[in-house]
């Protein structure tokens, strides 16, 4: 995370989402479940959670980063 945020920070939320999506060679950041493992030894990312302090929001997606674009998302507000 340390060298994708060298460049600076994310403009958004799908800017910072598009961060935890780790393409080929790089250091997973998402734990994509891998099929030919037997059934309870496939690891997977189960959730993606955006959160603002200052609007004092909690966004949920239920699936992996890579979902982000075409998931359904739950917003919380206190």
């Amino acid at each position: 995370m340390r060298e994708r945020l060298g460049s600076g920070l994310p403009g958004g939320d799908a800017e910072m989402v598009e961060l935890l999506v780790s393409g080929s060679g790089q250091p997973p950041l998402t734990c994509v479940p891998d099929m030919a493992l037997s059934y309870g030894e496939r690891w997977a990312t189960l959730a993606t959670v955006i959160t603002d302090p200052d609007a004092r929001t909690v966004r949920i997606l239920d699936g992996m980063p890579t979902e982000a674009a075409t998931g359904d998302w739950i917003a919380l507000t206190v």
